[in-house]
């Protein structure tokens, strides 16, 4: 049981190499989305002056239906950008944290230790293997917390 766990949960190699890769996709789309806000921030202020002038030639020559649709226009265009911007916003992407292949290491090996311990015996250890389904680590609501989810009968239970 004890040999399975390690080779089902303990992964240590592949546990780096999935928190490097997500570190890097998270890069990524962080730089992609402050390039996408700067087109869009540059965008907006260009379409706020357009509208400032089409009002300004509206006021000082008159309401003529062509100004008054370059107005419209022009005004359609800063809702659009406002929006856009808005839509973009900051990236809501949850940070591994850079220690999380070894935090994850000592709670498997905190699990192999409970497991070990006197009193617990390879019929009950039977018992909660087939009480579960499937084990999952994830991020917990602080930085730096982590849950450890399970899926299955044993799980049912605890809900």
């Amino acid at each position: 049981m004890i040999a399975g766990l390690q080779r089902a949960l303990l992964a240590p190699e592949l546990i780096e190499e999935a928190v490097a890769g997500y570190h890097e996709e998270l890069r990524a789309h962080r730089a992609a989305s402050d390039r996408r806000r700067s087109e869009v921030q540059r965008d907006l202020a260009e379409a706020e002056r357009r509208a400032l002038r089409a009002a300004d030639a509206v006021i000082d020559l008159g309401p003529s239906p062509a100004l008054r649709a370059r107005l419209a226009e022009a005004e359609a265009r800063v809702a659009q950008l406002q929006a856009e911007a808005e839509a973009i916003g900051p990236a809501e992407v949850v940070a591994l944290h850079p220690h999380a292949p070894r935090l994850y290491a000592e709670m498997i090996g905190r699990l192999q230790e409970v497991l070990n311990g006197e009193g617990v015996s390879a019929e009950a250890l039977d018992s909660v293997r087939q009480l579960i389904d499937r084990v999952r680590f994830v991020p917990g609501p602080a930085r730096g917390e982590y849950v450890l989810e399970l899926d299955g009968i044993l799980a049912g239970f605890m809900a």
